[in-house]
């Protein structure tokens, strides 16, 4: 399906003043926006006759600050249902009459307003992972020339042997690797808690089934 977009800006809260009447007899439940671009109010806007065209579906694009990723939020028919406060609003052609949900077509695809195109969602970014095996951590270490230092001293120390036996998973914050950090850094041998993670986070990779790690590379 071969759609059109138009754009009608961003959308941004304000108080008019004076209030108008219709809205001074409802108290503070009305809330009002005005276009970033033309300061028309969006009461006005959206009531306009030619606004937008008939049988166009509307939505509403909002950009993630910490990726620049503009993506489609609120999705319908009707602008009276709409209110794209802090948003850019999109105009939608083409979209097939009958379609009872155009919200599932277009919910949470990524919006590039340069060539005012739509594309497939953005997958968020997994989480680093806090956990991996006893195998994985040894494999980690391995891969830092720093396996043969840890082994000798896990099995220097009654406690930290009896941990490494009796543990099924490591955590990242378990006094196993909290104490094996802190003999490394008496070794001249600091790892911060950016190398912490990325340890934790090979280990696992290390032990992940080959098509597991096809997909996360």
């Amino acid at each position: 399906m071969t759609y059109t977009l138009k754009e009608h800006g961003t959308w941004s809260p304000y108080t008019p003043n004076p209030m108008p009447q219709w809205a001074a007899a409802l108290g503070n439940s009305i809330k009002f926006l005005r276009s970033d671009a033309s300061g028309v109010d969006w009461y006005t806007y959206r009531g306009g006759a030619r606004s937008f065209a008939a049988g166009s579906v509307l939505a509403t694009t909002l950009k993630n600050p910490a990726t620049g990723v503009e993506s489609v939020k609120a999705v319908g028919r009707d602008p009276s249902m709409l209110f794209p406060s802090g948003q850019r609003l999109i105009e939608i052609s083409g979209v097939d009459p009958t379609e009872a949900n155009p919200l599932g077509l277009f919910e949470e695809m990524t919006f590039d307003p340069v060539s005012l195109t739509f594309s497939a969602p953005v997958a968020p970014t997994p989480p680093p992972p806090t956990s991996c095996t006893k195998l994985g951590l040894k494999r980690a270490f391995d891969q830092r020339n720093l396996w043969p230092t840890v082994r000798e001293m896990i099995a220097s120390n009654a406690d930290m042997q009896e941990e490494w036996d009796l543990a099924v998973s490591v955590q990242k914050s378990d006094p196993l690797i909290q104490v094996a950090i802190a003999g490394l850094a008496q070794q001249g041998i600091a790892m911060s808690d950016a190398d912490v993670a990325k340890l934790i986070a090979d280990a696992v990779a290390a032990v992940a089934p080959p098509a597991q790690v096809a997909a996360a590379a």
